[in-house]
């Protein structure tokens, strides 16, 4: 995590400005804003961004995603986020590639669908796999394009004809 993300607040405070204006923008989070480090580095990133989602912003267009989070370092995240459903409509699908996701971390949750997913030959599809197979809803699957569609559709009319 970058030193000067390692303090929520002031990108809470930025949140709670534009509010005020009444201009918030659709924001998402990386990585959940989970300690690179686990367990050498403080949750307290995490734990005050879920906060915010739970509470404070829980109407406001602010999301996180699940970018990198099978990897063994953020695995006991996902495993808590996976179990936390009042916290899934503020979630959104990411995969990080070119980082492999690493479904060996998932096991004990994952049982007979392990060896299924390892067959996956593409690392993005075992990395969707591993999170349907926790549990998450298709709607965190799917939120990425939604958020985004309006942007993509202004990118393709800018692009114009291919």
């Amino acid at each position: 995590m970058h030193r000067r993300f390692k303090d929520p607040a002031p990108w809470l405070s930025t949140l709670r400005q534009l509010r005020q204006e009444q201009c918030t923008p659709t924001v998402i989070i990386a990585h959940v804003a989970s300690p690179p480090l686990w367990p050498v580095t403080s949750a307290r990133t995490l734990h005050t961004l879920m906060d915010a989602l739970t509470g404070e912003f829980a109407d406001a267009p602010l999301y996180a995603d699940l970018a990198g989070m099978t990897m063994v370092n953020k695995a006991v995240w996902l495993k808590k986020l996976a179990r936390m459903p009042e916290i899934h409509h503020k979630l959104v699908h990411g995969s990080d590639f070119p980082i492999p996701p690493f479904p060996i971390v998932f096991w004990p949750q994952l049982r007979q669908q392990y060896k299924a997913i390892r067959r996956l030959k593409s690392w993005l599809d075992q990395d969707i796999a591993v999170k349907d197979a926790l549990g998450f809803p298709d709607s965190v699957l799917n939120r990425a394009g939604e958020l985004l569609a309006e942007r993509i559709r202004l990118a393709d009319s800018l692009a114009g004809p291919v």
